[in-house]
């Protein structure tokens, strides 16, 4: 039988436990009581995202406000993100010609 599917009241619960309710992004408070809408909500941020392979079980997700969680996944972070997680300094980049 495939694992049931975690309500979002259940996973955010279970990771703002977890977490202390401090966002793993920005490191400040979350407030549980917010919409996971609003920019300062909670949301389950993918450690290593679904679109390079990674999972919704609760090792591979954190608590982030949506907006930290939406500002990691714009174009311009995606690639700062992967050097992130991996713990590496980004090279620098070269002048463009």
């Amino acid at each position: 039988m495939a694992p049931r599917r975690w309500r979002r009241q259940e996973r955010i619960a279970l990771l703002g436990q977890r977490a202390g309710w401090v966002c793993q992004l920005c490191f400040e408070p979350v407030d549980p009581s917010l919409s996971g809408n609003h920019p300062d909500g909670a949301t389950a941020d993918h450690v290593i995202p679904r679109s390079m392979g990674g999972t919704s079980e609760p090792g591979n997700l954190r608590l982030a406000h949506r907006r930290c969680n939406e500002k990691l996944a714009s174009p311009a972070h995606r690639s700062a993100r992967v050097f992130l997680e991996a713990g590496v300094v980004p090279p620098a980049r070269s002048a463009v010609n």
